[in-house]
């Protein structure tokens, strides 16, 4: 996407912080949509928010890079641990096979990530495991279309690529945002896997929490709008993968679910009061999320690993490889 491209998607993270601001106040410590219907004095507040849309939306025209299938002038020659991927007409995937044996794992990365953040932890992996890592489109080397980026398109390239492969029934590992293509190919082809293992990545995106709800949730129809109103090659890809974002509730093959609880706030606050209300907020939101997943999903396995980073890989490496061991074992 380049530096032009980075700008727009940030564009769209202040189209959150708009829908946010036009929240009511917190309640409970939870942030609470207004009414679907306005109240005059709500209307302030959304004045607010249609000034910072339109902000975002002008970020977005006039810093977006023109986006279409492309590849990288810089994509190294096919061979050795790297190959692309054909999922769609045009629109070809980076593979990175890191090696190993035994069985397969296919990891996916955080959003804006490529498969070669991967690298350092796929030494440790592929002792036990034949190990693969995945640039998702829009980013890397991989194609970058004008479209397919919602969860079920995202959730099909990845099964494209277990074709190409020919991989039986892998475990998918997800970080971060990777955990809605967990989701996705575990809801539209369950067949197609043995397990899924979230790393920090069972939130919205992944399992929509159908007690609480889920702030990305409430922005997608907005995105939806918003999409519908940009030319496609100037819309932000993070605009196009929130617009189409899908609520899963539930998910039928097995699933170990690590969330960092509460995430490391040390480098965030130095204040020791400041770093304890930010913990005590975090460890509200994810234990909140962990419980949906062990509500919604009764036979998951959640392990929370307390004051872990999000990047949990590289923060808690030797507490992360023994729960997967232990999970990946337990598989038939």
């Amino acid at each position: 996407m380049g530096s032009a491209g980075a700008v727009a998607d940030y564009a769209w993270m202040a189209l959150k912080l708009a829908y946010v601001g036009a929240c009511n106040p917190t309640i409970k410590g939870r942030i609470r949509p207004a009414h679907p219907i306005l109240a005059p004095r709500q209307l302030k507040r959304w004045s607010i928010a249609v000034l910072a849309i339109a902000l975002a939306l002008f970020i977005a025209g006039t810093a977006a890079s023109w986006r279409k299938a492309r590849v990288s002038p810089d994509r190294p020659a096919p061979g050795g641990n790297t190959q692309f991927i054909t999922v769609q007409p045009n629109v070809e995937l980076e593979v990175l096979d890191f090696g190993g044996t035994g069985r397969p794992l296919v990891l996916l990365t955080g959003w804006g990530a490529t498969a070669h953040a991967f690298a350092s932890f796929s030494t440790q992996l592929t002792k036990k495991y034949h190990a693969y890592g995945i640039t998702r489109r829009g980013f890397g080397l991989s194609s970058a279309p004008t479209s397919g980026y919602t969860a079920e398109r995202l959730g099909d390239d990845v099964v494209a690529v277990l074709d190409a492969l020919k991989l039986v029934r892998p475990v998918l590992v997800g970080c971060s945002f990777g955990g809605e293509e967990l989701s996705s190919v575990a809801t539209f082809h369950p067949e197609r896997i043995s397990g899924l293992i979230y790393l920090d990545a069972g939130y919205g995106y992944a399992l929509y929490d159908q007690v609480d709800g889920n702030l990305t949730m409430r922005i997608a129809p907005i995105a939806r709008v918003v999409e519908a109103l940009l030319p496609s090659a100037l819309e932000p890809t993070l605009l196009a993968v929130t617009a189409g974002q899908r609520k899963f509730t539930e998910l039928h093959v097995p699933v170990l679910a690590i969330f960092a609880d509460p995430h490391d706030q040390g480098s965030k606050n130095k204040d020791p009061g400041q770093r304890a209300k930010a913990e005590a907020q975090d460890f509200e939101r994810t234990e909140r999320q962990a419980n949906a997943f062990q509500r919604q999903v009764p036979s998951a396995r959640i392990v929370r690993i307390p004051h872990a980073a999000h990047d949990i890989i590289h923060s808690n490496e030797a507490d992360v490889l023994n729960a997967m061991n232990a999970f990946i074992g337990s598989l038939h």
